[in-house]
């Protein structure tokens, strides 16, 4: 009779299980067109369009016109017809070094089969973190020899308000996250194995880690630390193959790390550096305790939450931080050096390597610190999901396991995974998902006044903003809104001097009863705009504290 129970209750598990795995998916591939794009997912599309931010430039300011949304939409922001992949990669190379480009020629194979609109280029990102699920289980298999602790680490993944919110973003985070664990359990598995095959994958998975993500130079540090941690520094065959597979992938990175250090200034230029030599580390800190629970719950609290809501946010970061502390602790007295050193390590590296950064030469000072932006520590919580499951999906033990402790255990599954569908589903369902991990006041402010732009009629954006803006504007306004601009550039190296600009008079504005001045108007624009005695200047003030203003003319 035991025996029978115990077959329906893990039946019983199993299904949930697959119910639950069955729900994230449903959530990655739905609403993919609901969410407004973002600035980075603009610069994906004109990636994948073949264009550069130095085309729009110079296309734009040497003959300053009015243009349609729709016509720089379909020239800047759709695939060309072109299949190859070489001015992809070569603005890459100029304008963003920071992104290594595997991802974004899979990305453009894909727009040039089910097209380049904003839903079908996160639809492949959705597809990418669905082989991020597979290799969590694989990863998970290898390490802890238990399909139990590999499938509730698979449903954390599934369900996890953070990884949904990537599975649903234009960028290279998604498949990132397959590439690092697949290199991991291809690790781990050659170890186990010995073979020259199991070798030659894990060398083919690193060096596409490698290519998708610059950080994971991080996690290979990490993979060295453990295999020499494992075969005390001693010459044996594993240590012999483990560092003939990685001088592999290494050396077919080559060509990639020449191009960053041979633009290294323009890396530092778009990624944000700061100008400082380093940041205070108590700045440091106050950002490391948010983190496990923008990994865990990711609260999109609004940008004047009340006192309950506020609360409920420094409750979640606070329980975040015990249940990791604890996970991680766990982990370390409970089970095999061969499983603690490689989760520490997984996370330790690419934590402590980018808090180095951070330190010495400094990081993102406008968010505390590259140490603290979400995305960049996708293998620390990766490591943390996995240190998580291994907790709380421990195979509980017969002969040492009192039945109330088991008890307590799944308990304590069933009520983490419940909250963390609970927040999934928030983050699924708002407008604006805080991909950096808090609200950003600045987006919903400016999807206020385009909401504006766009309800009018007869509407002209005049603007001296960058060409990323102009990219970002034409992916949110109205197909048939037109727009006046000499853009500067914020990527390139085109020099453009907007300080100074203005509509010649010799423009006609006739046929348009508004007239916008976004995002930032400079004092040459306000001051043009007071000039037009056809027209009636206005504000229109928003946010909270009502600080944020849209200015625009109204025809008499």
């Amino acid at each position: 009779m035991r025996l029978t129970l115990a077959g329906r209750s893990l039946d019983a598990g199993l299904a949930l299980a697959v119910i639950l795995i069955a729900f994230g998916i449903v959530l990655r591939f739905t609403h993919l067109d609901r969410k407004p794009a973002t600035h980075d997912e603009a610069f994906t599309a004109l990636r994948v369009s073949g264009h550069a931010e130095a085309e729009l430039v110079r296309d734009l300011s040497s003959n300053v016109r009015l243009v349609k949304i729709d016509e720089l939409r379909s020239k800047y922001l759709l695939p060309n017809s072109e299949p190859h992949f070489v001015n992809l990669i070569q603005a890459i190379v100029k304008e963003e070094p920071q992104l290594a480009p595997f991802y974004y020629i899979t990305l453009k194979c894909w727009a040039h089969l089910c097209g380049g609109t904003i839903g079908m280029l996160r639809a492949w990102s959705a597809l990418l973190s669905l082989l991020a699920l597979a290799c969590m289980y694989w990863l998970c298999l290898e390490l802890f020899q238990s399909r139990f602790t590999a499938v509730v680490a698979l449903v954390i993944l599934s369900v996890s308000p953070f990884f949904l919110s990537y599975s649903q973003d234009a960028r290279h985070y998604s498949c990132w996250a397959a590439a690092l664990m697949a290199a991991s359990a291809a690790l781990l598995r050659a170890m186990r194995v010995g073979s020259r095959p199991s070798w030659a994958i894990y060398a083919v998975t690193l060096a596409i880690a490698l290519y998708t993500g610059l950080f994971s130079i991080m996690v290979a540090a990490g993979h060295v630390a453990y295999v020499l941690i494992m075969e005390r520094a001693r010459f044996t065959r594993t240590l012999v193959s483990f560092l003939a597979a990685s001088a592999a992938a290494g050396v077919s990175f080559l060509p990639w790390a020449a191009v960053v250090a041979t633009h290294w200034a323009q890396l530092r230029k778009v990624s944000g550096g700061a100008e400082e030599p380093g940041l205070s580390l108590s700045m440091l800190a106050r950002g490391w305790i948010r983190q496990p629970g923008r990994l865990l719950y990711n609260l999109n609290t609004p940008l004047e939450p009340s006192s309950s809501e506020r609360w409920l946010q420094y409750l979640a970061t606070a329980g975040s931080v015990v249940l990791v502390l604890v996970a991680l602790y766990s982990l370390y007295r409970r089970s095999d050096k061969r499983i603690w050193a490689f989760l520490l390590l997984l996370v330790g590296t690419t934590a402590g390597g980018l808090a180095l950064q951070d330190l010495v030469v400094g990081g993102q000072a406008s968010v505390g610190g590259t140490s603290n932006i979400p995305k960049y520590l996708t293998p620390c919580f990766l490591g943390i999901v996995a240190a998580v499951a291994a907790l709380l999906g421990r195979p509980p033990d017969q002969a040492t396991d009192r039945p109330w402790k088991v008890a307590a255990t799944r308990a304590a599954l069933v009520v983490f995974i419940a909250t963390q569908i609970a927040a999934s589903v928030a983050a699924w369902q708002a407008t604006i998902c805080p991909l950096q991990g808090a609200p950003d006041s600045k987006v919903a402010l400016n999807l206020a006044a385009i909401a504006e732009i766009n309800h009018a009629r007869d509407s002209v954006v005049v603007t001296n903003a960058s060409g990323w803006d102009v990219l970002y504007l034409s992916q949110l306004l109205n197909p048939e809104v037109h727009l006046w601009t000499k853009p500067s550039c914020w990527a390139c190296d085109v020099t453009v001097d907007v300080a100074r600009l203005r509509p010649d008079s010799r423009e006609t504005f006739e046929r348009f009863q508004s007239i916008y001045l976004f995002p930032n108007p400079s004092e040459s624009l306000l001051q043009w705009a007071g000039e037009q005695t056809a027209f009636e200047l206005k504000e229109t003030r928003f946010g909270p504290k009502r600080d944020h203003k849209l200015v625009w003319l109204r025809r008499r």
